[in-house]
């Protein structure tokens, strides 16, 4: 029977075929090819091998697909290091792009604009991923058709999906106090409020420095915020 095992690194039917998993999305590629060949029949000993015969160089055109990814993403990464982007900024690219050749099972070199918005309908939908969220996944593809694969007019063409506006939810003064008074930790207590006081981004809290705080001013100076940019921002008073 159809049997696929992680432990071991090997795939069975009829024949094994070993396989040096990388990394744990290889062994996704792997489970995807594999399952393909679930519904074939086996050969027969002595008989020459039908087309529907499972061949080991199908799984050995998955691997080489995951490494054409692989290749594509590095070049990708070093085109967006290259233009300054932000390390999170990349991450996310990097993820996007990765997980729409995974969705496909295809190296995202192969794919075309139809692809792409059958995936992201499939965020839409079956995901179910807000538009924010989407269209991190949307400037992705379309850096890596423009940039990676030279294809500006494909890049052009990736949809972008319309965010809602809503008007925001504001607390209180007793709420606030409430809410921040919920931390039981000090270092906690003093982050969540320099972040709702200061209007500081978590990853800028985080790495402030006490040669950042003038107290005499009531200044906070950050270093390389959101966009690499430097900015003060005062420091919350009791009645703010």
């Amino acid at each position: 029977p159809f049997q696929v095992t992680r432990e071991g690194s090997t795939i069975t039917r009829d024949i094994k075929v070993v396989i040096t998993l990388l990394e744990p999305s290889r062994f996704a590629a792997v489970i995807h090819t594999a399952r393909s060949f679930s519904h074939r029949k086996p050969c027969s000993q002595g008989s020459a091998r039908p087309r529907s015969c499972v061949d080991p160089s199908d799984v050995r055109t998955a691997m080489t697909g995951r490494d054409a990814m692989d290749e594509l993403l590095s070049k990708m990464d070093e085109q967006m290091e290259v233009r300054g982007l932000a390390t999170r900024t990349r991450e996310s690219y990097l993820r996007s792009v990765r997980k729409f050749g995974e969705h496909f099972g295809r190296c995202p070199g192969e794919l075309d604009l139809g692809h792409v918005e059958s995936f992201l309908l499939h965020l839409c939908r079956e995901a179910g991923y807000h538009a924010s969220t989407r269209n991190v996944y949307a400037a992705g593809l379309r850096f890596f058709f423009a940039k990676t694969l030279g294809k500006e007019g494909w890049a052009r063409s990736v949809p972008h999906a319309k965010r809602p506006r809503r008007l925001p939810v504001v607390l209180s003064g007793d709420e606030v106090w409430r809410l921040l008074g919920a931390f039981r930790s000090p270092v906690h207590r003093t982050i969540a409020t320099l972040c709702y006081g200061a209007g500081l981004r978590v990853s800028e809290a985080v790495v402030l420095k006490v040669s950042d705080i003038d107290s005499k001013r009531m200044l906070i100076r950050v270093e390389q915020g959101k966009g690499r940019k430097d900015r003060k921002t005062r420091i919350p008073g009791r009645g703010a």
